[in-house]
């Protein structure tokens, strides 16, 4: 984190990517392990699976805002504009009920 404090954009902006790339990841990596509890005829099951969906969110939510701050920093990088569109769309698709 502490690349996110230099004076140069351009390395400011990779470690505010490479800090969202690390939560959405994790927010990847929580869903995954619990799609197997989505489609559970189980009800406490199912809730648990919304309650790793709920992580899942979060990650991705300190994700999209170091993305923020990385496309603040160079708000021409591209690969923080894909990133950031890829955190938007896991947020939009998981928010639903």
């Amino acid at each position: 984190t502490k690349i996110t404090q230099m004076a140069n954009p351009g390395y400011k902006a990779q470690g505010f990517l490479s800090l969202g790339t690390l939560y959405f990841n994790d927010g990847a990596t929580i869903l995954e392990k619990a799609a197997p509890l989505a489609t559970s005829t189980k009800p406490s099951e199912r809730q648990q699976y919304e309650v790793e969906k709920g992580k899942a969110l979060d990650s991705f939510k300190k994700a999209q805002g170091y993305l923020v701050q990385g496309s603040s920093a160079d708000s021409q990088n591209a690969d923080i504009k894909e990133a950031l569109k890829q955190v938007n769309e896991a947020i939009a698709t998981h928010s639903k009920k």
